[in-house]
């Protein structure tokens, strides 16, 4: 059958009228609607298929090595923690032992044990053997009286704050007041 223009019309029981079409225009038609499927590479629904398995399977995997890696770590967190928690435990005991050893301290650091101990210290000590020094003692607070240098001073000083069982040490030691002999002795190097 031909058309208006000439060409031949191909006819198709199954298509209505407006989408017959000429025996050229058909051919060019299934030509580009062949061109246009090689060209977009469109996979079969089977290679599709196999595509997303192969996804699945590795995002499976990574999962797996995730929840691994995961696993591991909780696992070195508990241990960590059973650590932390063994030192806390020796720790408080320890604290406890220290309470109960300042306690036995307490009972026997009276005042007079203290200040003998501190008395043999200070008259014992090669750096005070120069020097006289005072001690007194109070519930566990000892006061230090006389005259030394600095130096003197700061090592009495540490030694009665080094006894268990003072609680406090007051300095009232004073420096040595220059006598009338180093007075002149001063004058005289000056002059």
């Amino acid at each position: 059958m031909r058309d208006h223009s000439g060409e031949a019309t191909v006819r198709s029981p199954a298509l209505p009228a407006p989408f017959q079409f000429t025996r050229p225009t058909a051919l060019l038609a299934t030509i580009a609607l062949g061109v246009l499927l090689i060209a977009c590479g469109e996979p079969s629904p089977e290679a599709q298929l196999a595509e997303a398995e192969a996804q699945l399977a590795g995002a499976r995997t990574e999962q797996d090595r995730s929840r691994a890696r995961l696993e591991e770590r909780e696992g070195a967190l508990e241990r960590a923690q059973a650590a932390v928690d063994e030192a806390r435990e020796a720790l408080d005991a320890a604290d406890e032992r220290v309470r109960q050893a300042e306690a036995e301290v307490a009972v026997h650091a009276t005042d007079d044990v203290l200040f003998r101990t501190i008395q043999k210290l200070l008259l014992e000590d090669p750096a005070l053997a120069d020097v006289a020094i005072a001690a007194t003692v109070r519930d566990g607070i000892v006061t230090l009286r006389g005259e030394a240098e600095t130096g003197e001073r700061d090592r009495a000083v540490e030694l009665a704050g080094s006894i268990l069982g003072v609680r406090q040490v007051v300095d009232e030691i004073r420096l040595p007041q220059p006598t009338l002999e180093a007075e002149e002795q001063v004058e005289e190097q000056a002059s």
